[in-house]
């Protein structure tokens, strides 16, 4: 049984995300109990400034 209540959409939610900001999510877990690292990459567009 599961000690946390969901349907598991989270995850894939997540990842669709990343993709339409042309990003990527990764999960990383050492096993039960070892915790999860989750890494997110997402491009930063630079901000043009105003030229004088």
């Amino acid at each position: 049984s599961r000690k946390f209540g969901g349907n598991g959409l989270g995850l894939a939610i997540s990842r669709s995300l990343m993709e339409m900001m042309n990003g990527s999510i990764n999960l990383y877990s050492e096993g039960v109990n070892r915790g999860t690292t989750v890494d997110i990459i997402l491009p930063i567009k630079e901000k043009q400034g105003i030229q004088t």
